[in-house]
């Protein structure tokens, strides 16, 4: 879907008002500093000058440290996004902002985890081009591509769009300007170019109403994660889990008796902290509850599912055990 909204609509104004143009964006936070390659810092009112006369740069922020945690008090979640599962890890993505010239963007790709993604564009003009999941981009020779973002587009559009007007794909595009929402459902392939300077905020996650679509997918590429997210949903989310279809022998893990559930390749499980200062990111602060939750695995389960992926073999090489 491609969503017109307000500009007060995409960050409750706050947004709107220092975010709306490249001249406001430095005005109030030119200050900033962001890295915009490996070790390579700058101000963002540098990046702004230089990019409107050069193009080709492409800021991405997903940490918000120190002064730049700012930016995520001046917007809110779009309408219609209100009820996610924050509670739950893994569910949502980290705030994604882009500021990025003419040429840049983003390679054809599907969001982690099945998540379904927003986009809100707060000045500028992006193309977007959008695939449903069962497309095959590796045979159409769509993925891996090593050129640019705009390369991508200028070799593979105008087929696409053959193929889309001899009914032989879906193709989905559009162009996105100030003050509008590009939703992405859950699996879908998608690319993204600027064709001029542009600012936009988006966040990936997974939400109530998406997750049964999301969940057979979850359970044959994610198989780990949707379990750990299913124990979490039992607590969280009961009736919720109970919808979902089983994950292991045709049993729902909220069925099984205390002693089957030791037989299971993974378990949550309270852990004592090391120290008082035990806490920090992820596990609630410190200073907190005097106890933590952590996933548990059986070390031969996770040594077989290691050494099937090529890339981990290497790394398992010459490991004893597990612990």
């Amino acid at each position: 879907r491609f969503l017109p909204l307000g500009k007060a609509a995409a960050g409750g104004g706050g947004a709107a008002s220092r975010w709306g143009s490249p001249s406001l964006l430095a005005e109030h936070y030119g200050h900033l500093e962001f890295e915009v390659a490996a070790g390579t810092h700058t101000r963002l009112a540098d990046f702004l000058a230089e990019t409107a006369q050069d193009g080709g740069r492409y800021l991405v922020e997903t940490a918000f440290n120190g002064e730049k945690a700012v930016l995520l008090s001046d917007y809110t979640r779009p309408p219609g996004f209100a009820d996610a599962l924050d509670e739950i890890p893994g569910t949502i993505s980290r705030p994604h902002w882009f500021v990025g010239g003419p040429r840049t963007g983003s390679k054809l790709h599907d969001d982690t985890r099945m998540t379904c993604g927003w986009s809100v564009c707060l000045f500028g003009c992006k193309r977007w081009l959008l695939l449903p999941p069962d497309t095959d981009v590796h045979g159409l020779g769509l993925a891996p591509y090593s050129h640019g973002v705009d390369s991508w587009f200028e070799a593979h559009l105008a087929p696409l769009r053959a193929a889309a007007a001899e009914g032989r794909l879906r193709v989905r595009e559009c162009l996105q300007r100030a003050g509008e929402l590009v939703y992405v459902p859950a699996g879908w392939h998608h690319a993204v170019l600027n064709v001029e300077l542009s600012c936009a905020i988006s966040h990936g996650l997974i939400t109530p109403a998406t997750l049964p679509t999301a969940w057979a997918h979850l359970r044959t590429r994610w198989p780990g994660f949707a379990l750990s997210l299913r124990e979490l949903l039992q607590q969280a989310r009961p009736a919720l889990a109970e919808s979902l279809p089983p994950i292991l022998d045709g049993s729902k893990p909220s069925t099984l008796r205390p002693g089957e559930r030791e037989r299971l390749p993974m378990a949550w499980r309270d852990v004592p902290p090391s120290s008082p200062r035990q806490g920090g990111e992820g596990g609630g602060g410190g200073g907190g509850e005097g106890h933590c939750t952590a996933l548990f695995v059986h070390a031969a389960w996770l040594r077989a599912l290691l050494r099937a992926k090529p890339a981990a073999a290497s790394v398992m090489c010459g490991v004893a055990d597990v612990e």
